[in-house]
């Protein structure tokens, strides 16, 4: 499932001219933001991130700017999977206001995006160092627990998703990261409750069903762990209910019936799980 974008209120930059559609406005917009972006030197915005407020604000009163119209126009980029474009955007206003948390957030979310967790998380770690308010900063928690879970810091990643949770209890994806770093850690009976939770939290479009169908699998492994192959095996059969072309589901399967002794139908399910990662299978991938 893929990482979603946080949604925030549109800002207002100043009114078109009254001969321009909206979306000729827009489009305008995202042009020149992206000219911008092209003619900066490309070393800009690669160095690692300061801190979100600067240096003597604290003493002076005096901080930069709290927002910008672009991390509108790179939202919308990022939201459509267009990476490289929004993650010019960002590193243009993160270089002209490195005091702005917000920037540094988005900065944080294309590099998540683009899979480079660890270098995502300095750039939260900026965004949450600042006292600045903006839209998205409930979410960092969550953000945070994804990249050091993928960095391999689990105590950390832990302490993140429980942080989140405390303050937003009904997302299904954060009860997921808490199931796996459970299990992770052996911790069974929490492993266990925080994966039937997110499937209860999943709602039924095609997406979550995704979501719904690695948690069953997820759930397997607690049972397969405690010797409960049956329940296991049960858990398997729902997540292929949900997505029967997951090729980690089909071996799953193979590897539960053959601790059951059901050799002609784990025979069946690793013809299933080889046809499929030769072919047009689906990847069952951990990060949202």
């Amino acid at each position: 499932m893929r990482t979603r974008t946080p949604s925030s209120p549109a800002l207002h930059p100043a009114r078109p001219a009254a001969d321009r559609s909206p979306k000729a406005a827009s489009s305008a917009l995202l042009a020149g933001v992206l000219l911008l972006s092209v003619g900066c030197d490309d070393d800009r915005g690669s160095a690692a991130p300061v801190p979100a407020v600067l240096p003597g604000a604290a003493d002076s009163g005096v901080t930069g700017p709290i927002d910008d119209e672009r991390l509108e126009v790179g939202r919308t980029l990022l939201a459509d999977g267009r990476l490289v474009e929004a993650g010019m955007i960002f590193d243009t206003v993160v270089s002209e206001h490195p005091e702005m948390a917000r920037a540094n957030f988005f900065k944080g979310l294309v590099l998540h995006q683009g899979k480079s967790h660890a270098s995502a998380i300095s750039w939260y770690e900026a965004a949450a160092s600042s006292d600045q308010v903006f839209p998205e900063r409930p979410t960092l928690a969550y953000y945070l627990g994804w990249c050091r879970y993928y960095s391999g810091d689990i105590p950390a990643a832990r302490l993140d998703v429980e942080s989140y949770l405390a303050t937003d209890p009904d997302r299904s994806d954060a009860h997921f990261l808490a199931g796996i770093i459970a299990l992770d850690e052996e911790r069974l009976d929490d492993a266990r409750a925080s994966l039937e939770r997110a499937i209860v939290l999943a709602d039924t479009d095609e997406e979550t069903q995704r979501s719904m169908a690695r948690a069953w699998i997820r759930l397997a492994d607690v049972y397969v762990r405690e010797q409960a192959y049956d329940s296991a095996l049960a858990s398997v059969d729902r997540a292929l209910e949900l997505r029967p072309r997951i090729s980690q589901g089909w071996f799953r399967k193979y590897t539960i019936l053959v601790r059951l002794g059901r050799e002609e139908d784990a025979d069946f399910a690793r013809k299933r799980w080889k046809d499929l990662t030769s072919t047009d299978g689906e990847s069952l991938a951990t990060d949202p």
